[in-house]
């Protein structure tokens, strides 16, 4: 064998205990970490969406297109989103960060962009719209907060939205017709197995590591003679 390989062999040897513990503390760590941070579960079913179908009662409705309001422009409008969003951190009403992770970084011209990203306005024509908040399967980050929730954040829409119309047409109610909401099922997952399998990738790179902190300086000193 080789001069090199066994200057080297024999220093591993000599530091065997020292890497096999590297291996341990790095599996143990990795294991609490799991344990005490990661969400046991996983969500299928797609993406939430809550649903609201709506009718505009007019009573000055007028029949030329180019007449009517432009509902879905209003309820996107900066005025009408700005103070949607001031209702709802009123005393902590809603948590948008539970919504997005970096809402209280956002300027409130990202706030009201996201908005209009997820919350969708379709025109069914004769006054009546299709209002749709949709957060896809990655951007679900508390399930049950949602499932709790967003009948709140859909409801405070509609009134927000019921009060601007009405500064513009006092005479008008915006009313909800149906609505539905729809989210992932959460399905729970074997605890043990996975902090196992952490366990096992914890030992093995702690055992990587410990081992080129060895044979990195052991292979130099045969190298220079140290």
């Amino acid at each position: 064998m080789d001069e090199r390989l066994v200057f080297i062999k024999n220093a591993v040897l000599k530091k065997l205990g020292f890497i096999m513990l590297c291996g341990l503390v790095c599996a143990g760590l990795l294991v609490l970490e799991k344990a005490y941070f990661t969400k046991f579960s996983i969500q299928a079913g797609g993406p939430v969406t809550g649903e609201y179908i709506v009718s505009v009662a007019d009573p000055k409705d007028r029949t030329t297109p180019k007449k009517q309001l432009n509902y879905p422009a209003l309820m996107h409008s900066d005025a009408n989103l700005a103070d949607f969003i001031k209702s709802l951190e009123t005393e902590n009403r809603f948590a948008f960060a539970k919504l997005h992770p970096n809402w209280n970084r956002l300027t409130d011209i990202q706030k009201r962009q996201w908005l209009r990203q997820h919350v969708r306005i379709y025109n069914y024509q004769g006054n009546n719209f299709r209002i749709l908040l949709s957060l896809n399967q990655k951007e679900v980050y508390d399930l049950a907060f949602l499932q709790k929730h967003s009948g709140l954040f859909m409801d405070t829409f509609m009134q927000q939205t019921n009060r601007t119309v009405k500064k513009l047409k006092p005479g008008v109610a915006i009313n909800v017709v149906k609505q539905n909401f729809a989210f992932p099922k959460e399905l729970p997952l074997d605890r043990n197995d996975i902090l196992v399998k952490y366990g096992i990738i914890g030992f093995v790179l702690g055992i990587l590591l410990a081992g080129l902190a060895v044979i990195i300086p052991a292979a130099r000193g045969f190298t220079y003679g140290l």
